[in-house]
């Protein structure tokens, strides 16, 4: 499994992933309340790197922008 740290973006004005050199930029137009911005990062994340969502796991900053998470099944 990779670890990736990611910066996140809720209420943003679209669903994006941008790479920088060091960590990841999400950006999810859903609200941080009761854990549906880091829902939709999952989900986002799914998709960016064609891993079902079950493969992500969010380990740290479950309530900050500055997230830790792990990913199953990347090169």
């Amino acid at each position: 499994k990779q670890e990736l740290h990611i910066k996140l973006t809720p209420k943003a004005a679209s669903n994006r992933v941008v790479e920088t050199e060091s960590h990841l930029k999400v950006y999810v137009t859903a609200v941080p309340e009761s854990g549906k911005a880091n829902a939709a990062m999952i989900e986002l994340l799914a998709d960016y790197f064609h891993v079902p969502k079950s493969s992500i796991q969010l380990v740290k900053g479950h309530k900050g922008r500055n997230k830790v998470v792990y990913v199953e099944g990347l090169p």
